[in-house]
């Protein structure tokens, strides 16, 4: 559901994969809460965008 999400947040599908890989999954691993990693990659998700900028 996540990646769904960020399908168009992204410029190419497989960076959303990867950073959710990177940010969602490390973190997890680290300890961090699954849904507090989520919300934080989805708040960088959406801070990249330039429409909200």
């Amino acid at each position: 559901m996540c990646l769904a999400w960020a399908g168009n947040k992204f410029v190419h599908p497989n960076h959303a994969v990867n950073s959710y890989q990177k940010h969602v999954i490390d973190a997890v691993l680290r300890g961090v809460s699954e849904m507090e990693a989520i919300q934080a990659w989805m708040d960088g998700a959406l801070a990249q965008l330039p429409e909200l900028n």
